[in-house]
């Protein structure tokens, strides 16, 4: 298999002026109780040949992100500012928190203040992004808030290139901003006394103004083993209790003769896929897994993923042979040519 890396820059695109972008008006935190989904794709163009193998070429160099974002149930006063809320973004390109990545505020800020101290570790923050800034005193709608773009930022403190209008408590909350293309279809609910809600589906816009991706497509993660020159994924934090879904997959296809087929089959072999929910127990550890498949460049840069089918070991025979329980014929055991042996 070989990699194309994309030959896009971010030069290709502009931010956009305020006559095109919306800053909202009104902000309404998620619902937290049914979940918030953020997708991170890539876009991959795959040419396979009939030996199996494949050419590969990255098309974006970051990642674009998707946001469902389910908002709370309204109460029937701000259920129409939702509805009007959901008709601009169909109109205008509107600005979208990022709410799984936003940081409290370890001390009080004034109005006038630049530098907003807070944990930036493990978010996707960085110089030229939008941020938002708000006091969290209604649950559902914060009533203080506002959009800052950041100049600088170290580990624990964000600097914008402007002074806040607003004064925030230690209480306060930073969280980034994407910048999401027009919608074209929003779905809500309204029920019995004039409440309901709505769930925005906040598409990224492609460009400079996208989010950094969290490695550099094709560079070897930090905090992965490897082998010869790609990191190894070894589910360590996999849900048990959801199971893993696997699968054969034979590229190739069955010919009409007769009355039956003929198979006319690619490369040497099936491929084993796998279908696997990894669980993550804090920031770091997500941060982690994040930063794996943003170095794999979604599906253009291959890795080594160990199965969580095993087989005990009876013997190991020195350093190049290990000895295992018969489980079905010799022969199969070439359709797996690697091995990964853990303790």
């Amino acid at each position: 298999m070989t990699v194309t890396p994309s030959t896009l820059t971010d030069s290709t695109s502009t931010p956009a002026n305020e006559a095109e972008l919306w800053e909202p008006s009104v902000i309404f935190q998620p619902d937290w109780s049914s979940g918030l989904a953020v997708e991170s794709t890539w876009r991959t163009d795959i040419v396979a040949a009939q030996s199996a193998a494949e050419q590969r070429r990255l098309r974006r160099p970051r990642p674009r992100l998707v946001i469902t974002n389910p908002m709370p149930s309204f109460k029937a006063e701000d259920l129409l500012t939702g509805t009007m809320a959901m008709y601009r973004s169909s109109d205008a390109r509107a600005l979208a928190p990022l709410w799984t990545d936003q940081a409290g505020l370890t001390a009080a800020v004034s109005a006038s203040a630049t530098v907003l101290n807070c944990d930036t570790t493990y978010r996707r923050l960085s110089p030229g992004a939008r941020v938002l800034v708000y006091e969290p005193s209604n649950p559902t709608r914060p009533e203080t808030w506002e959009v800052g773009e950041i100049d600088s930022l170290t580990d624990s403190s964000v600097t914008l290139t402007a002074g806040l209008t607003n004064s925030y408590t230690a209480a306060g909350r930073v969280a980034p901003l994407i910048e999401a293309e027009v919608g074209l279809s929003q779905s809500g609910r309204v029920g019995a006394n004039h409440t309901g809600g709505w769930t925005w589906v906040a598409l990224e816009r492609v460009g400079p103004m996208s989010l950094e991706p969290t490695a550099t497509p094709g560079s070897l993660p930090t905090g992965f083993d490897s082998y010869d020159g790609l990191p190894i994924f070894a589910f360590e934090s996999v849900d048990w209790v959801r199971g893993v879904d696997t699968g054969i997959q034979r590229p190739g296809k069955l010919t009409p003769l007769g009355l039956a087929e003929v198979p006319d089959v690619d490369g040497p072999r099936a491929a084993l896929s796998m279908d696997v929910d990894v669980l993550a127990l804090d920031r770091e550890e997500a941060w982690a897994i994040k930063r794996l498949f943003d170095s794999r460049g979604g599906r253009a840069y291959p890795l080594w993923a160990c199965t969580p089918m095993t087989y005990t070991l009876d013997t190991v025979g020195g350093t190049t042979r290990i000895d295992v329980a018969a489980v079905g014929e010799s022969s199969d055991w070439g359709k797996r040519p690697y091995m990964f042996v853990t303790t």
